[in-house]
């Protein structure tokens, strides 16, 4: 079967277990942390790589305007980076084997989906970033990037919440 042939959310779930081998979804309890791991791991290598590009147009000059925008987008790149590498939710009750509820689970995967494709996003406009551009280009085209990563924070503080407080929402209005 092609992926073409695929649901949108058949589709999604086929791209991340092709781009994470190890990532199995959070249906089963045993898969839970193998997925986040996997899931946190390949963002971070991607942030990571994307951070590398950054810095080898950033100048060393501190009196080029072009440096102050390209520094302070690696530091956002940074602190995502920290944030993925230390969730606050590594104790939740997502992880000790309780039954978690198909939306959740499902909407657990379509975030994760959705932060592969941005941080795909945020690579490819990276590249973009290149040391001949003028501070008023690299300032456009932080426009976008800065858009990506606000999104990024969103997505990944939504999944950490859910992570965090769904199966603690569930237990209670039981």
């Amino acid at each position: 079967m092609s992926v073409s042939s695929f649901s949108p959310r058949q589709a999604a779930s086929e791209k991340l277990r092709r781009s994470l081998p190890e990532y199995a979804g959070y249906e089963r309890a045993a898969d839970r942390p193998t997925s986040d791991a996997a899931l946190r791991r390949t963002l971070i290598l991607l942030l990571k790589k994307a951070l590398e590009r950054l810095n080898a147009t950033t100048t060393a000059n501190d009196q080029d305007p072009r440096r102050r925008t390209l520094v302070a987008a690696g530091r956002k790149l940074k602190t995502l980076c920290v944030n993925l590498d230390r969730p606050g939710y590594s104790s939740a009750p997502f992880f000790n084997g309780q039954e978690l509820e198909q939306h959740l689970s499902q909407r657990l995967e379509d975030l994760d989906f959705v932060l592969l494709e941005e941080v795909e996003q945020l690579a490819d406009e990276v590249q973009l970033i290149t040391p001949d551009l003028s501070a008023d280009e690299i300032k456009e085209r932080f426009v976008f990037i800065d858009d990506i990563i606000d999104n990024l924070n969103q997505h990944i503080f939504e999944r950490g919440a859910l992570i965090a407080a769904g199966l603690q929402t569930e237990e209670t209005d039981s």
